[in-house]
């Protein structure tokens, strides 16, 4: 199951980063929020240990709603500031127990990408997309390799 997990994610990642560098893949932009609700619940079902779990909780918690406003245009007041604050709570908590975590390169590379995209998303950050989106496709391929 960790396995899957991993190849999920960073199947996201890739696709994520691939769709900024390459437009004319867009016809596959469906998939990412696909990926990020199937990596928000696979997560949840692989819960890991209890010193990292709020971090995790909130990672997954954070994908699972970018994945569904992906699909279902869901929203709510304040979604803009809600959603970037889970991505980067959850890589503080999870950066905060790596030590304790039996750390990948891949792990700590996904935890800091989703502080990345906490703060791109918060500080409204834009022109960095390019940078964000080879990084994106860097902590996938990783992950996947890793798996």
């Amino acid at each position: 199951m960790k396995k899957i997990l991993w190849i999920v994610l960073g199947a996201y990642l890739i696709l994520s980063g691939l769709i900024v560098l390459i437009p004319s893949l867009g016809e596959l932009s469906l998939a990412i929020p696909i990926l990020a609700l199937a990596a928000g619940i696979l997560i949840f079902i692989r819960m890991p240990s209890k010193p990292s779990r709020i971090g995790w909780i909130l990672a997954a918690a954070f994908l699972l709603i970018d994945g569904l406003t992906g699909l279902t245009g869901l929203t709510f007041k304040g979604i803009e500031v809600v959603v970037p604050a889970l991505a980067l709570v959850a890589s503080l908590l999870l950066l905060a127990r790596q030590s304790k975590i039996k750390s990948k390169l891949a792990y700590v590379l996904f935890f800091s990408w989703l502080a990345m995209i906490g703060l791109m998303r918060l500080a409204n950050l834009t022109g960095l997309e390019i940078a964000q989106s080879i990084y994106t496709l860097f902590v996938g391929a990783l992950l996947v390799l890793e798996a």
